[in-house]
């Protein structure tokens, strides 16, 4: 469809600058405008086509990052509670095992 207004934009174009065209009618000269303007019309109904498609794909694009942000945000507060689990396993750990070298210390000493 594109193909056959540029075809008719280039005739328009043509038909212009033919020395045959300095003496159309001002009806004719109309008519031509009015292509032009059909043409101009139909571009930028394109193009606003074209922005309005560009936009929503940007907007799901923005919807899919921030799913994947809410996602790396879950994983560091999963990997931060587990980091907390690990050092309060290895406190209590170390607690116990100085308990455990307190008691051997005591059994030696007693014995």
């Amino acid at each position: 469809m594109v193909n056959h207004f540029i075809y008719r934009f280039l005739t328009i174009e043509h038909i212009k600058e033919s020395p045959q065209n300095r003496s159309m009618s001002p009806e004719k000269q109309s008519r031509d405008s009015y292509g032009e303007s059909e043409e101009r019309l139909l571009e930028s109904k394109l193009q606003r086509k074209k922005a309005e498609e560009d936009a929503k794909l940007l907007a799901n694009r923005i919807a899919l990052l921030r799913l994947e942000e809410q996602k790396a945000l879950k994983k560091v507060e999963e990997t931060r509670k587990k980091a907390k689990e690990i050092l309060k396993l290895k406190q209590r750990n170390a607690e116990a095992q100085r308990l455990k070298d307190e008691v051997f210390h005591i059994v030696i000493a007693n014995a």
